[in-house]
């Protein structure tokens, strides 16, 4: 479902199946939107061994990469090269933090035949919906919508 929201209609948020992400997506360009940015914004929890973290962190980026590429090649309505900027912490002092993480998602259409950037607004739900699950699907990391929840 998407929202109506800021910035001249260029960015809009998208109430993404699980409620413990924050999605918006936009581009530069609302008149044509070739270029398209997504941002996650999450509360993570880590509940692996410390001395791990900095590996499972990495494993979890390319989990998240290998969906995307996935998603990608099977939706065609992107280009398969992208950015994917995750922003977490690489470090964590203790275990019984919590950390905000943004994860940047930023796509190209094949052939920019949606010029208007409401139109895109199903497709990229569906692609982000699946990397969240996958997101989801780990062992190591909990994630929240808020810092409070995130700290069980």
């Amino acid at each position: 479902m998407i929202v109506n929201s800021v910035r001249l209609r260029k960015e809009y948020k998208l109430i993404p199946k699980s409620e413990n992400f924050k999605v918006v997506f936009g581009t530069t360009n609302r008149l044509s939107p070739v270029i398209v940015y997504t941002k996650l914004n999450t509360w993570i929890k880590y509940d692996g061994d410390i001395k791990d973290f900095n590996d499972n962190i990495n494993t979890l980026n390319s989990n998240i990469r290998f969906k995307i590429k996935s998603e990608l090649r099977s939706n065609r309505i992107f280009d398969d090269t992208f950015f994917f900027t995750p922003n977490i912490k690489k470090i964590l002092l203790n275990t019984d933090s919590s950390f905000h993480g943004s994860f940047e998602l930023t796509l190209k259409q094949n052939n920019p035949i949606n010029n208007n950037i409401n139109d895109l607004h199903g497709n990229i739900e569906d692609i982000l919906n699946n990397i969240i699950a996958v997101m989801e699907k780990n062992k190591y990391f909990n994630f929240s919508i808020t810092k409070k929840n995130s700290n069980h």
